[in-house]
């Protein structure tokens, strides 16, 4: 009978995450998060801030490189405040202590996501201490919807515009998703904002060339498409196909903040024989500046002198 008591006086000894949860998942307060996180979160955040999204990622590890990200194997926690996101990261690793770091929506200058096959990733790219810094990681790619509700929460607490995305019926955006391939469209309509009107749309064909060695072909550029709204730009891609008319696996989307950019310009690249149009665009933060370019069809695109234009007359108006 003693014994019997001894078994159901045993207490379960709390759980010690080694970051190798099998999904990505959403939480409301940041006692809900695993392992170290939980107080990295509670302890970076004020009394008064508000939490509108925060998730846990446990460790992805992959040798995989899609669209030049890298990422170390670490899980995270990401949260979106009113004003800025914080993470935190454990590599789960003796003498790697975790760390926490904060970045203001007002230094950043591109946030990207996206996914090949069953591999997702996270970047988001500032300014801190005078350079262009990144955070990325890597995660399963079941997790998606939750990094493009952070991305989403992101892009409406800058202009603060409704936290719902776009609907599918939604008249100005019913001819950009009718021509736009469904994984892109997967990954790029959730992040839209009810309400965000699209301005300007530049697509870019699947292009193949002769490669360095003749008998293989290279593929120059890929499809993709460009929008311009009133909240900001967002560009979705494609991976580079192995070869022609190849499906490909990989979609990237990158979301730029309109008040990160500083100039537009149209510019042709002889590439590989083949004369190619690009969009190249000025980001950054005070004098730190990097450039963006993105190729495009002018077949299947809007005047870009337009846009030009349009971004040069909202770069004056902000600094006047």
């Amino acid at each position: 009978m003693n014994g019997g008591q001894d078994k159901m006086s045993l207490k379960m000894a709390p759980y010690q995450s080694r970051g190798k949860e099998p999904y990505v998942f959403r939480t409301e307060k940041p006692e809900g998060l695993l392992g170290v996180h939980a107080d990295l979160i509670a302890g970076a955040l004020t009394p008064e801030e508000k939490l509108y999204y925060l998730l846990y990622a446990p460790i992805r590890q992959t040798d995989q490189v899609r669209f030049g990200i890298e990422a170390e194997p670490a899980s995270h926690a990401v949260a979106v405040t009113s004003k800025r996101f914080i993470v935190s990261k454990d590599h789960h690793v003796g003498g790697i202590p975790p760390t926490v770091e904060t970045i203001p929506f007002s230094t950043v200058i591109r946030v990207e996501y996206g996914n090949a096959l069953l591999l997702g990733w996270f970047v988001i790219h500032h300014v801190a201490e005078g350079v262009i810094s990144r955070v990325s990681m890597t995660y399963t790619a079941t997790g998606n919807q939750h990094f493009a509700s952070v991305i989403r929460e992101y892009r409406r607490l800058t202009l603060g515009y409704s936290t719902d995305p776009v609907s599918a019926e939604n008249p100005l955006w019913i001819g950009i998703f009718g021509q736009t391939a469904k994984p892109q469209l997967e990954m790029l309509k959730p992040i839209i904002t009810e309400g965000e009107r699209p301005s300007h749309v530049f697509r870019s064909s699947e292009i193949w060339g002769a490669g360095k060695k003749r008998r293989r072909k290279a593929c120059l550029a890929t499809e993709g498409i460009f929008v311009a709204t009133d909240h900001g730009l967002i560009h979705a891609i494609d991976d580079h196909a192995l070869s022609p008319k190849m499906l490909t696996f990989g979609v990237n989307i990158c979301c730029i903040p309109m008040d990160a950019l500083l100039g537009a310009a149209h510019i042709e690249k002889l590439v590989h024989g083949h004369r190619l149009s690009f969009l190249q665009l000025e980001i950054g933060r005070g004098h730190i500046k990097t450039l963006y370019e993105l190729s495009f069809d002018e077949k299947r695109s809007d005047n870009s002198q337009h846009f030009i234009t349009e971004v040069r007359d909202k770069y004056t108006e902000r600094m006047t």
